[in-house]
């Protein structure tokens, strides 16, 4: 261009203001939406981030002035109140489903131990003076696939000793409730119940053939906050399990999940036992008669049933 020609003005576009058109309004529900989506499968300060980004673009983009930004935020915050109750009361639903599959899978693998060892395992395992070593978790991990801490373990040193303090201070989720806050990452949710007429006695070992009925004898409860560590051979005494569900003084047998607990029986399979089950029936569940052996000169064939 020659110094002869007119230069052509510079024509700026005015900058748009920033307005709650239509189209932002439709836009903010599936802002929300996103928001709500994120913060229950990727945790809450995700969520905040995913929102905060789109939020500052649009605000740069329609030059939006600090009150006009307070605004947004605000509407946002309101639309995520209404919408987060009825999200977060979906949220405890999936974690007592994890905690269901946990007690599964611990019910396969000592299902698979009882079939490989003819015997369910023993609470605790312990030196010639009876002092306790290993927990029934430690002698299972083998079959939990967790084979490279098991290979490690010295078994016939106690759990906290100097060699297994390291492992023990493993976190394994597999044996925590989602639900359950725990002071510290190595403790279990999960507790056996040991008693004499238990499925854990410490007199005898036992196997599955006999319980009188599996489908209906406990075989591993929850205990919420229980202090435990799951490589320590330490569970719930029978008398402690009889305080009850959820008992208004603490103790017993207990969750965060509401109106109960999880529970694991004998069979495998797992159920949700209310927090008003009696006592009474409480032991009915957590003690068995053994199965008469079919065929015993003198005694009657058969299979007795479970006074429930």
């Amino acid at each position: 261009m020659s110094d002869s020609e007119p230069r052509r003005p510079v024509v700026r576009k005015p900058k748009r203001r920033f307005q709650f058109g239509v189209k932002t309004l439709l836009t903010l529900p599936v802002y929300v939406a996103g928001f709500c989506a994120v913060g229950v499968w990727f945790g809450w300060p995700l969520a905040v981030l995913s929102l905060t980004i789109p939020v500052v673009i649009l605000c740069r983009r329609y030059d939006a002035t600090l009150v006009e930004t307070a605004t947004l935020v605000v509407v946002l915050g309101m639309l995520s109140a209404l919408v987060l109750p009825p999200v977060s009361t979906g949220h405890p639903s999936r974690r007592r489903s994890t905690c269901i599959d946990n007690l599964s899978v611990i019910g396969r693998t000592i299902l698979r131990y009882e079939a490989e060892t003819g015997q369910l395992p023993p609470p605790w395992t312990a030196d010639e003076s009876g002092q306790p070593l290993a927990s029934w978790r430690t002698m299972i991990l083998h079959y939990l696939a967790r084979t490279e801490i098991y290979v490690h373990y010295r078994l016939a040193e106690p759990w906290n000793s100097p060699s297994n303090s390291e492992l023990a201070r493993l976190t394994l989720r597999i044996y925590q409730c989602p639900d359950d806050p725990q002071a510290s990452p190595n403790r279990t949710s999960y507790l056996a119940v040991v008693g004499p007429g238990t499925v854990w006695s410490t007199e005898e070992r036992v196997r599955l053939a006999d319980i009188d009925d599996p489908s209906r004898t406990i075989l591993l409860v929850e205990v919420a906050a229980s202090g435990v560590c799951w490589a320590e051979p330490r569970d719930l005494t029978l008398e402690e399990a009889l305080q009850g569900i959820n008992p208004p003084g603490g103790g017993g047998i207990s969750s965060r999940h509401r109106g109960g607990v999880n529970v694991l029986f004998a069979d495998g399979h797992v159920e949700f036992l209310s927090d008003r089950t009696t006592p009474e029936e409480l032991r009915g569940l957590l003690t068995f008669e053994k199965a008469p052996i079919v065929g015993r000169r003198g005694g009657s064939e058969g299979t007795s049933e479970k006074g429930r």
